[in-house]
């Protein structure tokens, strides 16, 4: 059944592919690492950490992602991204959460922490 909604979520880009070009590779790039983000502070994946939506908006736009692609093409390809995500986030979820926490946590390894402990 994963299998199949990542199929279709790819489907999806594909045909939506004018949208899905909009982005430079930098912030494709900031979009799949806030999808895996996203998948680790949302929905009790990781139960001890939450997402910080203010800190995900700056990452965001500080990659040119404008409030006006966040709400109409970034939709397709955050949906891919969190697909991506998700898939390894259900391989080991542990290790997901650990190297999620390591990176966007307090004292993460990433200019800017995203998560914080709920």
């Amino acid at each position: 059944m994963k299998h199949a909604i990542v199929a279709l979520q790819i489907f999806a880009t594909l045909t939506s592919s004018a949208r899905a070009e909009s982005f430079t590779r930098e912030q494709k790039s900031t979009i799949d690492l806030v999808a895996r983000i996203i998948v680790a502070g949302t929905d009790d994946n990781c139960r001890h950490v939450v997402t910080i939506d203010r800190a995900i908006a700056e990452e965001l736009l500080n990659a040119g992602v404008t409030p006006d692609q966040q709400m109409d093409s970034m939709e397709v390809t955050l949906s891919v991204s969190r697909a991506y995500a998700r898939s390894s986030y259900d391989s080991n979820p542990s290790r997901f959460c650990k190297e999620a926490w390591q990176f966007a946590g307090e004292k993460g390894t990433h200019k800017r922490q995203m998560l914080e402990i709920k």
